[in-house]
């Protein structure tokens, strides 16, 4: 049976099984008595968090009983500090009361802003009950024991995708490439996002991009990061980002018109020795 939608906070708060609420950036759900869950999506503002928190204070309310947790932080683009703080002052000061809420929870991120806020939540609230960490929703329910676990990660992505728009396709995509091991395969983006090829390739289009300039771009970020901040040559540089040595040479002057070691000098970084593929 589908969630359905709750109209208001204290509408959802007074019934929460088998519905949803829905903010700005944010929806929480609640599965028929089973699993309560959150998920986020780009960049909450403090005015977006403090009905998120009114909704988590409610502590006396059916959704206050004692269950496993879902908390998806996989398209949270950023976080302003305000609102960490906000967040973390909140975890800080009901911890207790929160703690007793909790069977196990499972955290689904594909690190960046999502990995440090709940390493935050993890640091301040000790967690003494069960934790995981997952790249997708349907292993998460999966491990929490969630009923019809597949069903309610196809609807929790529809949920999100309808609140984010396709406008956070592209990061979830980066998100992908950024932290898959291996190289990064079209396929296995579009399964990792519970969609098909064909579609992903039709919503990146969409988007005015694709999955291999993406890939290219993640790939040239991260060697701009390692040409600034180590000793690494281009061609080690080259194998760490997951291409030959003339690929990234190429794709940097598409992306610079400079070579990695020019773009390295114009830094300020002293070359590397042993250039090779910067031709």
């Amino acid at each position: 049976m589908p969630l359905r939608r709750a109209t208001t906070i204290p509408d959802f708060l007074a019934a929460p099984a088998g519905r949803y609420v829905a903010g700005s950036s944010w929806v929480v759900f609640h599965v028929n008595q089973s699993v309560a869950g959150l998920a986020m999506w780009g960049t909450p503002t403090p005015a977006d968090l403090a009905p998120l928190l009114d909704i988590f204070k409610a502590f006396d309310s059916p959704l206050g009983k004692k269950l496993p947790r879902y908390f998806d932080a996989r398209r949270l683009v950023a976080a302003e500090g305000p609102v960490i703080a906000q967040l973390l002052e909140f975890v800080q000061l009901h911890h207790v009361r929160l703690e007793q809420l909790f069977t196990a929870i499972a955290f689904v991120h594909h690190g960046g802003v999502g990995q440090a806020i709940t390493e935050g939540i993890r640091l301040l609230s000790h967690l003494p009950f069960a934790w995981a960490d997952f790249r997708d929703s349907a292993s998460a329910l999966q491990w929490l024991q969630c009923p019809r676990a597949s069903e309610v990660a196809d609807e929790l992505e529809g949920l999100i995708a309808s609140g984010a728009g396709d406008s956070m396709l592209v990061h979830d995509v980066r998100a992908f490439c950024a932290s898959a091991p291996g190289t990064p395969r079209l396929e296995s983006a579009a399964r990792a996002l519970r969609m098909s090829t064909r579609s992903l390739q039709r919503r990146l289009t969409e988007q005015g991009t694709s999955f291999q300039h993406v890939l290219q771009d993640v790939r040239v970020e991260r060697a701009m990061q390692l040409l600034r901040t180590t000793t690494l040559t281009v061609s080690e540089v080259a194998h760490a980002v997951g291409c030959a040595p003339r690929h990234l040479a190429a794709m940097f002057r598409k992306a610079t018109k400079l070579s990695p070691s020019a773009w390295r000098a114009q830094q300020g970084r002293t070359p590397a020795p042993d250039q090779q593929g910067d031709a």
